[in-house]
């Protein structure tokens, strides 16, 4: 084993692959559209890494909306790791692309992924103090209270930031806790006044 694989190894991380080539982030690198929809209609694997990069986060870092709606309907994975460790969802967050990061979150990207040292996109979102950013990622249901692997919190980070972190962060939990109340008691009216007959026919087997 290499020295470079042996490090990986021991830290718990993936040992790096050879580098390859992905004519898909080439062509969204170059700009061309056409090229990356050739390449997808004739079967590329949208998952392909060119090098270490992925094309969806690395679409996603460029702001390119329309490449990753396309992607993901070719069958990238919104919640795959690059390089780094980091989902596409982590990368909106560290350059904060909050218009990005709240499309992605639309198109269901999942807010309790961690890269290789546990932080989650809220973690990265509460570092770089992008208050609109922490509160689409905990609307969407992120843990401010999901440490990385150094005991850390996204809640600890706008602890230390100070109070206006803090307050954005507890004033985003209130409101999605406020939201769903409202779900909860609107599914309950809703199930309060449905009749036997149309509950029965909503169980009975097909």
């Amino acid at each position: 084993m290499s020295w470079m694989r042996h490090k990986f190894a021991s830290r718990g991380r993936p040992t790096p692959p050879a580098p390859q080539e992905s004519g898909i982030v080439m062509a969204i690198s170059n700009g061309d559209r056409g090229w990356l929809q050739s390449l997808l209609a004739g079967g590329a694997d949208a998952n392909a890494a060119h090098r270490g990069t992925l094309p969806l986060p690395f679409a996603a870092r460029r702001g390119e909306f329309d490449i990753v709606d396309s992607l993901i309907a070719h069958g990238a994975d919104i919640d795959a790791r690059n390089e780094k460790g980091l989902t596409a969802l982590m990368d909106a967050a560290v350059s904060s692309h909050e218009a990005m990061l709240q499309g992605l979150l639309a198109r269901g990207a999942k807010t309790d992924k961690t890269d290789y040292s546990g932080k989650t996109a809220l973690h990265y979102a509460a570092h770089t103090l992008q208050f609109g950013m922490i509160e689409s990622l905990v609307m969407a249901g992120a843990d401010a209270d999901a440490s990385d692997h150094k005991g850390e919190s996204p809640r600890d980070i706008c602890e230390t930031a100070g109070r206006f972190a803090l307050t954005a962060l507890e004033s985003a939990e209130k409101r999605y806790a406020e939201e769903l109340q409202k779900k909860t008691a609107a599914l309950a009216r809703s199930l309060s006044v449905m009749k036997p007959a149309s509950v029965r026919s909503r169980i009975a087997p097909r």
